[in-house]
Order: structure tokens, then sequence, then C-alpha cells
């Protein structure tokens, strides 16, 4: 977002929450100020602990010499790891090369007892491999990293980073492009691409494959030890699939257990799960993260990701330890970089803020989203002391069937005298008729 513009709706944003918490609005327009406003601790409201990265390695941070990127971050065994690239760009007679400086690095959940696995070294060059190369990574119950390079080979290091073998999975470039990897509690390795899961035993020995048609699979380990296969490829508006692996029919097996409730799906439908501590399952939608015991007819909303300071489309949930403890990946909207294209991602802490200050509510509603407008208030979250934006979202109520459902209830409530703080209005709302009836106050004379 342009920093200006940014600055503007800012500023324009914390006017009216100031001028909307001073006064009450009437039919009438007719405006009263009152020196006290109530004051609540909001819902789902967790603190953020964001990691600080070792110097010179960033998410996404591209300068003239150099490009650096976290390529995976996992959850194992009370640990955060994440892979850590830096390629070096070295130009010589107008001819680029690179060399590698990557390394695994992890903390404990709180972000500290600091730990680095360095990833150098002749033995892997396959490392570098287009710039940054790896794919995904993963910890087996021994302690030993599989990293997964150029969507095509393998290698098995233990914890000092020392290779113990490796192997190429399909000829780069041709073949299958195997994008992520996953290890099992019993020993097993499974290498996901958009075509088949292959599967390996630990010493990565092939054993056999299962082919799947054109699914964007993620996998995840169940309490129980089975492995869940999410395939979110369903369809634009449409219901994630998941499946177990059935090890003895060496297929696939539909898991219609795991649909979530309808206070999970509602009309936003996409979801993902994970396992943890305290549910039988965690849902994770665009509103926060919920937990869910099977046999309820709800689930709980644990983490609502706006109360919490960040904006559902550039967050990406890691994993569920507790419901007290969340790990995730978000997009830093508000970074002060030196390069304007650089983008930059925060890996984060989340725990549940049992000590949440109570703060006067605001409620900004909206049909359509306007990415600008969410994000100021999201920083303005983030920095006030005294307020809180809370969304009201319409969007939920459109479905493939009615796209205006939305629109159609935000005018519904406003008719009814369900009148929002702020309101972000597009063309097809009648607000024309609301300010002639005299619904609304005119705000010119306050800026």
């Amino acid at each position: 977002m342009n920093r200006n513009v940014q600055k503007l709706i800012f500023a324009f944003i914390l006017s009216l929450t100031v001028l909307f918490t001073s006064c009450n609005n009437n039919i009438s327009g007719d405006i009263n100020f009152s020196d006290t406003a109530d004051k609540t601790v909001v819902s789902g409201n967790y603190k953020m602990n964001t990691l600080v990265l070792p110097d010179g390695y960033k998410i996404s941070s591209y300068a003239s010499d150099y490009v650096s990127a976290i390529s995976k971050v996992i959850t194992h065994g009370g640990r955060i790891y994440a892979v850590c690239n830096k390629i070096h760009i070295n130009v010589s007679d107008g001819k680029r090369s690179y060399s590698n400086d990557s390394m695994i690095y992890s903390v404990d959940l709180e972000g500290g007892d600091e730990k680095i696995y360095p990833l150098n070294g002749e033995e892997l060059e396959e490392y570098q491999i287009d710039g940054i190369s790896i794919n995904s990574f993963d910890i087996d119950s021994e302690g030993n990293f599989y990293i997964l390079v150029g969507f095509s080979v393998l290698y098995k290091l233990n914890l000092d980073g020392i290779l113990i073998s490796q192997i190429e999975i399909s000829e780069p470039g041709y073949g299958d492009i195997f994008n992520s990897v996953k290890a099992s509690d019993d020993g097993k390795l499974y290498l996901i691409s958009n075509t088949c899961i292959k599967i390996l035993n630990s010493d990565l020995i092939f054993l056999y494959d299962i082919e799947i048609n054109q699914m964007n699979l993620n996998l995840e380990r169940t309490p129980d030890g089975k492995m869940l296969a999410e395939n979110i490829n369903t369809g634009y508006n449409a219901l994630p699939l998941h499946y177990y692996i059935n090890e003895t029919k060496k297929s696939l097996e539909k898991a219609d257990i795991l649909t979530a409730p309808a206070d999970v799906t509602g009309a936003v439908n996409s979801y993902s799960v994970k396992f943890g501590e305290g549910y039988d399952i965690y849902y994770n939608n665009k509103f926060g993260v919920y937990g869910y015991k099977a046999g309820d007819e709800n689930a709980v909303m644990l983490c609502d990701w706006v109360n919490s300071g960040l904006y559902f489309d550039y967050t990406k949930l890691i994993s569920v330890i507790s419901p007290d403890i969340m790990v995730c990946i978000s997009r830093d909207m508000f970074a002060e970089t030196d390069i304007e294209t650089e983008t930059v991602y925060d890996i984060i802490i989340m725990t549940r803020d049992e000590d949440a200050e109570p703060k006067i509510t605001v409620t900004l509603a909206y049909a359509d989203k306007i990415d600008e407008v969410l994000l100021a208030a999201i920083n303005f979250n983030r920095l006030s002391d005294q307020y809180r934006i809370v969304f009201k979202d319409y969007t939920i109520y459109n479905s493939l069937e009615d796209w205006s459902a939305g629109e159609n209830k935000f005018n519904m409530d406003l008719i009814s005298g369900l009148i929002p703080d702020i309101m972000l209005f597009n063309t097809n709302m009648p607000y024309d008729d609301y300010i002639d009836k005299g619904m609304f106050a005119d705000l010119y004379g306050f800026f």
C-alpha cells in the first residue's frame, strides 16, 4: 500500500473513532457529546511476539547483492524451526552466480533458547538451485531433518547439519514436482506432488505411491498417529475435502467426520484444520481460529485475527500448540523498508492476552471490503491504547447463489436501526436514500 495513502486513511479513521465515541447519534442527525463511553475487552485477543531473526535474514527481502527468505516454518517438540536462506548474488563479466548461506533457525515457544543449524558446505551444493531452493522440510521423532530441495532432491541430515543420505525423487525440470515433505510418527516419509504421494521409509527407501488427481494437498499428523490429507483445491468458494491415508489399501479414504460445523464455514467455506492440545480439532478461516470437541454443535472461537492485530488475507496459521499458544506467519503491511517492492513477513508466536485492557469499541461495517481501509483500522488497533475497532463483515452472507445477500442484510439492519459507527459503502448501496432520511450526520464541520 502507498505509504501516503496509508497515513491519510489512518488519520481519517482516528478522527472518526474519536468523534463517534464522544457522541451519540440519533435518527435526526443531531449530535450530543458525552464525557464518558463504555469500555469492554474484545474477545479473541491474542498478544503477538514477533521473532527477531538473525542479522541479514528476513522473509522475502531483496537487495542488489543478496536475496533472503524464510522458505518453511514448522513446530516440533515444543520448538519453532525455520529454514533461513540468504543467496549472495555475484556478478562477474556480466554473468551472475550464486552462493548460498542457509541454516535452520530454532527457538522455543517463548522466543528464547536460540539454536542455529548450519546448512552449508560442499556436500550441500544442491541447495543452490536457481537461488532460493529449499521447498520444504520436516523433523522425525529422532530429531533428523528431511529437506526437500529444487522440488526433486531429498536430503536427510542430523541435528548438527551433517548430511546422512540423499535421494533424487524425480528428474529436475521434468517428472513430478514435489513441493512438500512430511515425517510420520512411525518412521515414514510422505512426499507430495500434484499427481501423487510418494511414501518412503526413514532410510529414504521407496515403499509405494498413491495416485492423486490434481489435488493441492496439505498433510497434518493427527493425535492418533494417522496422516490426514487436506485438499484445498476444490473450486472457488467450495468446502475443502479431507482424506486419511489408508496404509493397508495404499489409497486415500474420505474423512467426512472432519467437516467443520456451520459456525465455522458459514458462507465463507474456506478453512483449514490443525491439531493440538485442548480440543479434538482446530479450524482456521478468514476470521480466526476455532476449537472444536467432537459431538458439540458449535466450535469455540479462540483467536480473532482482527482483534489480535492481524489481517486475514496475509496471515497463515502454522500450528496450534494449545488454546493459549499458536504460531503463524503474517505479512507486515506496515513495515518501513528501504526498497519499495520489498515484502516482509513475520514469524509470530500468539499467546492469549489474559490481561487485555478494556477499550472503547467502534464498529466498522462493510459489505464489500476495501483493503486499504481495513489495514489502516488494524494498524490503528495496534497503536491505540484507548480504542478498538471491530469489524462487521457482511460478505459472510454471500453465496454462489446470491452474491448480493450481504448488501441486502446490511440494508435491512440499517433500516431496522442497527447502525454501526463507521460504514464502508459500495456503489450498490442506496446511501443517498439514507442521507435523505437523516440517518447520517454531516461530518465536514469536524475536519
